[in-house]
């Protein structure tokens, strides 16, 4: 294994570092206003008036098992876009939603309403591509059956990353220009994204934009990350999407939970039991998108251990790393999530710290 592969993998040792600010923020005492040097909404996970930032500059929290609890707090506070309280017990309406969600982990019909699949293409056209036997021509042909995946490849072509001297217009010019990989990609965001945005409950529909943005942060860094060891960066990538895909189920669970005289009062105890919900139904999707034994394999050690265990296997680590660079940049503003990725990115390949810093400015010019 590399070495900036065990620097990472050893940088999540103490997730406390990821939450603490690099300048610690003010608390003003006797109940008082808190205020935090972050400037972004969505980097408050409200305890009464104190911040998580503003709770971790504490020693009272300094423990790295509360630390990553407040990680999973943070993520889901921002998005559902509403309040987690750190200090709260589990609600009413929090205990049956975690009831529903047993009985869901272990009820293979259940799992097939709820939990989302992937269309029947999408194993076609993956083993098609993995073949590497189809022609550029033949790949036109099949891409060129649905018009949303015309439209995505293309767009892909035509952005930042494979900028042309001249707009691409062309399907099979799109297809030369993203090359194997990029249309592999494209054809999983194209045909994946819709499934992911269908919720339409009341937290599902809340949740689905940002959802699918921490998604595809996260899918594209672990493809950088994978690439920059040497392993195939769409195994990466689609373990990505399958892992977030996990949330779908998660959210629309919750949306049936029928105490609506009871409202919606977050904890981060129920967060970071969700997590570990999305962690143990993984496997379930990963075997309904028909993923390869591989990654199969990867998703039930998930499903079994969770994705923060001690002594997880490499392929998890990675997503792992994955999950919380793509967090940095959903929940906080640009500035706090470079100076909280720095000390990491430093001893990653440049070809992780450029699709880091690429979505940096790509999540700028798009509202949270």
């Amino acid at each position: 294994m590399k070495k900036w592969f065990h620097q990472l993998i050893t940088s999540f040792g103490t997730p406390a570092q990821w939450l603490a600010p690099r300048q610690p923020a003010a608390i003003a005492r006797d109940g008082g206003t808190t205020t935090s040097a972050v400037g972004s909404p969505f980097d408050l996970v409200m305890v009464d008036s104190v911040t998580i930032d503003s709770v971790m500059a504490h020693s009272v929290l300094a423990d790295s098992a509360l630390a990553e609890i407040d990680t999973e707090a943070a993520l889901f506070a921002w998005l559902v876009d509403r309040h987690v309280d750190l200090q709260a017990q589990l609600g009413a309406r929090e205990q049956q939603a975690l009831l529903q969600l047993d009985r869901l982990a272990g009820d293979v019909c259940t799992q097939n309403v709820v939990v989302p699949r992937a269309a029947a293409v999408v194993p076609r056209l993956l083993a098609q591509l993995r073949g590497g036997a189809s022609s550029w021509s033949e790949l036109s042909q099949q891409v060129s059956r649905d018009v949303s995946l015309v439209a995505e490849v293309i767009r892909m072509a035509n952005a930042a990353t494979y900028r042309q001297r001249s707009a691409v217009v062309d399907l099979e010019h799109a297809i030369r220009v993203l090359g194997i990989d990029g249309l592999r990609f494209a054809i999983a965001k194209a045909v994946l994204k819709p499934m992911m945005n269908s919720g339409a409950g009341e937290l599902s529909s809340r949740a689905a934009h940002r959802l699918w943005q921490h998604t595809d942060c996260k899918a594209q860094l672990a493809a950088a990350l994978a690439r920059g060891d040497g392993l195939d960066p769409f195994d990466a990538y689609l373990l990505a999407l399958a892992h977030n895909a996990v949330w779908c189920a998660l959210l629309r669970s919750m949306d049936s939970v029928t105490m609506s005289a009871v409202p919606w009062r977050f904890s981060a105890v129920f967060a970071r039991t969700l997590a570990t919900h999305r962690d143990r139904l993984f496997a379930v999707v990963a075997r309904q998108w028909q993923l390869n034994d591989g990654l199969i394999h990867i998703a039930s050690e998930v499903a079994q251990h969770g994705l923060g265990a001690v002594g997880s296997s490499a392929p998890v680590r990675l997503l792992r790393a994955a999950d919380h660079l793509a967090g940095l940049l959903c929940t906080h503003d640009s500035a706090v999530a470079k100076a909280r990725a720095e000390p990491l990115l430093a001893e990653l390949p440049s070809s992780v710290q450029q699709s880091f810093f690429a979505l940096t400015l790509a999540l700028q010019v798009k509202p949270h």
